[in-house]
C-alpha cells in the first residue's frame, strides 16, 4: 500500500537514524510514497521529523548496524537523504518545500534542527539562496514560525549571517531617499 507523507515520515522514525545510512535505503522508503509521490509537501514532512528527532532516538532499531559494521548512526544524515530526493525527484522545488514548513506540526527546538532544515535546502539547491520568506513571510501557523526564528537566534552567528543575507528582502513602501 502506498504511504502518505506522513507516513512516509514515520517510517523513517520508526526505523531510525540508519534509514538514511545509504541512498538505496532512502530511496527504498521514498518509493513507498502514495499518490503525490515526492511533492515538496513529502519531503517537507520528513525534514520537520528529522529536525524534530535529530537526538535521543535508540541505536538499535531495525537500521542500528550500517553495512561497513561501524557504530549506528546517531542522527539523521541529511546529505544522504538529499541525494536520494534528489535522485528521485530531480526537478523538485526545494523553495517550495520550505514554504511547507507552515505547519501545525513543526516545532524547531534548537539550532541543531535548523541547521537539518538549511543543510537540506543548500544540498538541494545550492545555486539558490535560503527563501527568506521561508523565515520572515507570513505563516499560518505563527508558533512553528516563531520557533523557527527562535531556533536561528539561537544558532551561531555564522549561520544567522548564512541565512539572513541569503534572500533579498524588499521592505514595503520603502521609497528611495
Amino acid at each position: 500500500l502506498p504511504l502518505s507523507a506522513s507516513q512516509v515520515a514515520e517510517a523513517m522514525l520508526d526505523l531510525g537514524y540508519g534509514s538514511c545510512a545509504t541512498t538505496d535505503s532512502v530511496l527504498e522508503l521514498l518509493s513507498c510514497a502514495g499518490e503525490g509521490g515526492l511533492a515538496p509537501g513529502s519531503v517537507a514532512q520528513v525534514l520537520m521529523m528529522m529536525a524534530q528527532t535529530h537526538t535521543g532516538l535508540p541505536s538499535d532499531g531495525f537500521f542500528s548496524a550500517t553495512p561497513e559494521g561501524s557504530a549506528p548512526p546517531t542522527t539523521w544524515d541529511v546529505p544522504t537523504f538529499v541525494a536520494a530526493v534528489k535522485s528521485a525527484a530531480p526537478s523538485l522545488d526545494w523553495g517550495a518545500v520550505m514554504s511547507h514548513l507552515d505547519s501545525s506540526s513543526f516545532q524547531v527546538r534548537d539550532a541543531a534542527g535548523l541547521a537539518i532544515i538549511t543543510s537540506a535546502f543548500k544540498l538541494g539547491s545550492p545555486a539558490a539562496n535560503f527563501p527568506s520568506i521561508a523565515l520572515f513571510g507570513r505563516w499560518k501557523h505563527t508558533k512553528a514560525q516563531l520557533s523557527l526564528l527562535t531556533s536561528l537566534l539561537q544558532s551561531p552567528p555564522e549561520a544567522q549571517h548564512l541565512l539572513l543575507a541569503a534572500s533579498p528582502r524588499v521592505v514595503p513602501g520603502g521609497g528611495g531617499g
